[in-house]
C-alpha cells in the first residue's frame, strides 16, 4: 500500500519513503534502467526472473542500497535525514548480524 506524497509527511520514517508513490516511480526507473548498462544485465535478468515467481529478486543488500540513493536524491530537512539514514543503518546492521545481507527478498 502506497502513502500520499512524501513531502506531504511531516515525520517522515523509513517506511513512509519506501512506501510512497515517489519511491516507487524512482524504484521501477531504476530497474528499467539497469538494462542500460551491460554490467548490470545479470541484475536485470534476475529481476526479471523473479517476478515470473512474484518475488522481488533483489539482494537485501541491493534494495537498501536503492534506499540510500533514493534518500540522496531528496531535498529533506537534516534531521528528517539523519533519521532516515540511522533507520537504513539499523536495517542493513541487523540483516548483517542474521547473515541474511545478500539473500534474495522472497
Amino acid at each position: 500500500m502506497k502513502t500520499e506524497s512524501i513531502f506531504a509527511v511531516r515525520n517522515l520514517t523509513l517506511d513512509d519513503m519506501i512506501r510512497s508513490d515517489e519511491f516507487y516511480s524512482w524504484d521501477n526507473e531504476r530497474v528499467n534502467a539497469l538494462g542500460l548498462n551491460s554490467e548490470d544485465w545479470e541484475h536485470l535478468d534476475r529481476i526479471e526472473e523473479y517476478a515470473e515467481i512474484a518475488s522481488d529478486g533483489e539482494t537485501h543488500a541491493e534494495k537498501i542500497e536503492s534506499w540510500r540513493d533514493f534518500l540522496s536524491d531528496l531535498t529533506l530537512p537534516e534531521k528528517i535525514r539523519e533519521r532516515i539514514v540511522g533507520e537504513i543503518d539499523n536495517v542493513e546492521k541487523w540483516h548483517a548480524e542474521n547473515g541474511s545481507l545478500n539473500e534474495f527478498i522472497g
